[in-house]
């Protein structure tokens, strides 16, 4: 790799980004990064939880059944990048990558669990990336160079297949590239009422008034996750 520009122009032009993502933050920007984080952490620690309790391959269906059961119950939210891990993580346990540091006891597992939510929230600020920005309203469609191959594995595991954008919309809706019900359907056919049951309409919009009318209470449900998680810390 070599540089197209000296050395101290780049230096400038970081200076420039870093100022002006310092005043997004201060907009308002790191609170809703804060409730991002909040969502996945909370889901993350569900996952370990199940995965810790009961990490035979066999035992992938009921692990589903009470992870769906959990985001549609608890956090009043269907994440399908989640969803699609936990799949994925219940069935190979440490052999899915993005999540092998936290497959096993660790003295270390709650942070583990911290630091493995950053890595979805890079997923998640992708799919908000894309769309018209800056003053010529060009099209961005961002691309992530990685040498973190758990990190490679998840984003190629939930890829884009198209988005919606507009003045309207704060934020594009992402559309991943797969056929949710289907893998899970595929191979756990016993999942079919949960999956029938949460995955329509009516209970996404029951999920969205009950986020309107009842946010989740993400603290106590961190912390109580992380109780639970800390039986595993050896």
């Amino acid at each position: 790799i070599r540089l197209s520009v000296p050395a101290d122009e780049i230096a400038r032009r970081a200076q420039v980004a870093l100022a002006d993502w310092d005043r997004l933050l201060r907009s308002g920007t790191i609170g809703m990064i804060r409730e991002r984080f909040d969502v996945f952490h909370a889901c993350l620690l569900k996952m370990v939880s199940l995965h810790l309790e009961n990490p035979r391959p066999a035992s992938t269906a009921k692990n589903m059944e009470l992870l769906l059961e959990f985001m549609h119950g608890e956090l009043h939210g269907m994440f399908l990048l989640i969803v699609r891990a936990g799949l994925e993580f219940f069935r190979k346990g440490g052999g899915f990558k993005p999540m092998a540091k936290v497959a096993s006891r660790s003295p270390r597992l709650r942070q583990n669990v911290r630091n493995v939510t950053w890595d979805f929230m890079q997923l998640i600020w992708r799919h908000s990336s894309t769309g018209f920005h800056g003053r010529q309203s060009g099209l961005m469609i961002p691309y992530f160079l990685t040498f973190d191959q758990g990190l490679a594995d998840l984003y190629d595991l939930h890829p884009q297949r198209s988005c919606l954008f507009g003045d309207e919309m704060q934020f594009p809706l992402f559309f991943a590239d797969m056929d949710l019900p289907a893998l899970i359907l595929g191979p756990y056919p016993e999942l079919s009422a949960v999956v029938s049951r949460i995955f329509n309409v009516p209970a996404a919009l029951e999920r969205e008034q009950c986020r309107t009318k009842s946010p989740p209470p993400f603290a106590p449900i961190i912390s109580r996750l992380e109780r639970q998680l800390s039986a595993f810390e050896t």
